[in-house]
């Protein structure tokens, strides 16, 4: 749930922001932005798959505070919102 940004990371190692985007791009071919975005999701549908947690619990437990843009990222990643997400998920 803690917040993390490219700045966030270019701080903890004294590194600009500009620096930090650019040797991730050329290391993994991904924007490092993406990459979180990718990962919080991935780690919501397990906490979807769940079924202990509500939607919004499970979007302040990936990161995210606003559970609205929660679910417009998540939907944007996967095509389906996190409810749709949950009821369609394999048994």
């Amino acid at each position: 749930a803690e917040s993390l940004s490219v700045q966030e990371i270019a701080n903890r190692f004294f590194l600009s922001r500009e620096y930090v985007s650019r040797r991730f791009k050329q290391e993994f071919n991904e924007n490092i932005s993406e990459y979180i975005e990718r990962v919080r999701i991935e780690n919501a549908k397990a906490l979807l798959a769940n079924g202990e947690y509500s939607v919004a619990d499970v979007g302040a437990m990936v990161g995210y505070q606003d559970g609205r843009y929660f679910s417009k990222i998540f939907g944007k990643l996967t095509g389906m919102s996190p409810r749709e997400y949950r009821k369609k998920r394999p048994i």
